[in-house]
């Protein structure tokens, strides 16, 4: 993975390993949870679970016409192409305008 692609992946990630000498791996990737094996259910359900969360309240920041407006991702239910421009489309039935092409959100 490329440093522009680690500084652009905003996801969760949890690593299951049983080499403990990689941890130091995770702390560049932004890693939610490191798990050594043997894997406890617990643990990897809190694990999960947080990652779950981290994915939810991930925000993306809409910029048209001059103003900016911050979405939630977990609110999103549609992205459309519109010539140069985007359009979201969230839970609530609102069309949100992103002066970003399609391929910029793709990527």
């Amino acid at each position: 993975m490329t440093e522009q692609q680690k500084r652009a992946f905003t996801g969760a990630v949890v690593i299951t390993t049983c080499h403990m000498e990689n941890i130091t791996d995770a702390f560049e990737l932004n890693v939610s949870r490191y798990l050594l094996k043997p894997i406890q259910k617990e643990k990897l359900e809190e694990a999960l679970n947080i990652a779950i969360r981290r994915i939810e309240d991930e925000e993306i920041l809409l910029i048209y016409g001059g103003r900016a407006k911050a979405v939630a991702l977990s609110q999103v239910t549609c992205v459309q192409a519109s010539k140069d421009d985007s359009i979201f489309y969230d839970i609530y039935g609102n069309e949100l305008l992103s002066n970003k092409p399609l391929a910029y959100w793709k990527n």
